[in-house]
């Protein structure tokens, strides 16, 4: 593999995480939505492309975020992922894919494609045209006003949501209210990383939503863990 491509992990370095003994990287983050019978192959893709996955230190009004697009603006590694979380819902009908702004547009779209469904954003406020649905959702850092239209659905729509992150899990819940506002059904979510310490898997889950997710961050070395209990310690 290193002598294929030498730069693939170039920041890649595997530990034992303390907490639970799961082997991750420094960061804290482990595959778990690999399915095993992609082969090793598979595998050593979505290992590949999770290195990628920097954690950038200052950006905005808070200190540390996960940086996705080191990881997508690579091809092969951008591709493998979507390829991983579309294998999930193999078999499966939805009508519609739900992403939130912005990175949720991102897989939405892309899974959208793959399972030959229709793609429906939700948006921040006065970005849509015409009458729209709103709530006000309260993320980690600020306030947002979430949008969408029931223009985009037909009543009864099987509906898939997704997004790059879930953590405390408020945007998901929020706009899968939104969904149902606007006569959708939503039992499933899918996520490219999760944070399970900070409850939003368990959220979706009472909600009735099912959570699919290809990385998670735990430990006490996830980094943006540390920097969601500074914001609200």
């Amino acid at each position: 593999m290193a002598a294929e491509d030498p730069l693939a992990f170039e920041k890649y370095q595997t530990i034992r995480r303390a907490s639970d003994g799961v082997l991750c990287d420094t960061n804290g983050m482990s595959l778990v939505g690999w399915h095993n019978h992609g082969g090793a192959k598979t595998e050593i893709e979505l290992q590949r492309a999770m290195s990628f996955l920097d954690i950038n230190t200052e950006h905005k009004s808070y200190k540390r975020f996960c940086d996705i697009f080191r990881m997508t603006a690579d091809g092969r590694a951008f591709h493998a992922c979507c390829e991983q979380m579309a294998e999930e819902y193999e078999g499966k009908h939805f009508d519609r894919v739900v992403g939130t702004e912005s990175r949720g547009f991102i897989f939405g779209c892309a899974l959208a494609c793959k399972l030959g469904a229709g793609f429906v954003p939700v948006r921040k406020a006065g970005k849509l045209p015409g009458k729209v649905l709103e709530v006000e959702s309260q993320v980690q850092y600020a306030k947002n006003q979430l949008e969408t239209s029931s223009g985009y659905f037909e009543v009864g729509d099987r509906v898939l949501y997704c997004d790059d992150l879930i953590a405390t899990g408020n945007t998901a819940k929020d706009s899968i209210e939104l969904i149902k506002k606007a006569g959708g059904k939503v039992t499933e979510a899918v996520f490219l990383i999760s944070i399970p310490s900070l409850g939003g898997e368990e959220l979706l889950k009472k909600m009735g939503v099912r959570v699919y997710k290809l990385f998670d961050m735990e430990g006490d070395i996830s980094v943006i863990k540390q920097w969601f209990i500074h914001t609200h310690s």
